[in-house]
């Protein structure tokens, strides 16, 4: 009577499609988790990264004070450097930012390493 239930093709189609159910449950926790924490580490980065541009444009600031004395317009130069860069990025969005975290995403949800 064991052997009738091992047989049986839509038990063994249950069995089947509980198991495939719960490995894909796994896989998509496994890929969650792993973009959950590649998004926090660059977000640690991230902010690292600005808070050392924060303090280099102001060190950078009070040095050009020294050659333009006027803290004004080293701060001016200062904000138009980053106002340029800001337009550069917001002209060139696409190609420098959009395409390739698009890459990055589909690349690590798919675990496709030739991406």
């Amino acid at each position: 009577m064991d052997e009738a239930k091992t047989n049986d093709p839509g038990i063994l189609l249950k069995d089947y499609l509980k198991v495939r159910y719960e490995l894909l449950e796994l896989q998509l926790i496994r890929k969650t988790a792993g973009s959950g924490a590649g998004l926090i580490a660059t977000m640690i980065i991230i902010v690292v990264l600005l808070m050392s541009a924060i303090f280099l444009s102001l060190a950078f600031a009070f040095f050009l004070y020294h050659i333009l004395h006027s803290y004004m317009l080293s701060f001016l130069l200062i904000g138009s450097i980053y106002l340029l860069l800001g337009l550069l990025f917001a002209l060139f969005r696409t190609s420098l930012l959009a395409r390739p975290l698009r890459n990055r995403i589909v690349k690590e949800l798919t675990g496709d390493k030739q991406l």
